[in-house]
């Protein structure tokens, strides 16, 4: 999962707790704007909506498109349901205890983890998740 694809889960996640719900009922434009502001990720519509159909491919979401008909036999479209299924849930519950994993030992022997580059021990931080999430 790339990190675009992580922070929509994670915002997600964060609407849905806030609204104490089950699903996140916002616009594109809104999801856009979220993205921009807390996770410094800047790409257009278009990518949002391959980004949110890869989710959904992967059943990590479920999209519930929601419409009625207007005056006239129109067709009034509205914002889409978009609901988090449980394999998102255990995703960010298991990056969750990873990450406190990894305060609690930098905690317990701060001695040991003096970190001179923030930039290498992310990276690495990085790249055990990815070895521990992908072995499980």
């Amino acid at each position: 999962m790339d990190a675009t694809s992580q922070s929509i889960i994670q915002s997600f996640f964060y609407i849905c707790k806030q609204t104490r719900t089950g699903y996140v009922r916002i616009s594109q434009e809104r999801i856009l704007e979220i993205l921009r502001t807390y996770y410094q990720t800047d790409i257009c519509r278009r990518t949002l909506n391959y980004h949110l159909r890869a989710l959904e491919d992967n059943n990590f979401l479920r999209r519930v498109q929601r419409h009625r008909r207007g005056d006239h036999n129109q067709v009034l479209f509205h914002t889409s349901l978009n609901i988090l299924q449980k394999k998102a849930l255990k995703f960010l519950a298991n990056l969750a205890h990873w990450f406190r994993t990894v305060q609690w030992k930098i905690h317990c022997a701060p001695e040991q983890n003096i970190i001179f580059n923030k930039d290498e021990f992310q990276k690495e931080m990085i790249a055990n998740y990815r070895l521990q999430f992908n072995s499980s």
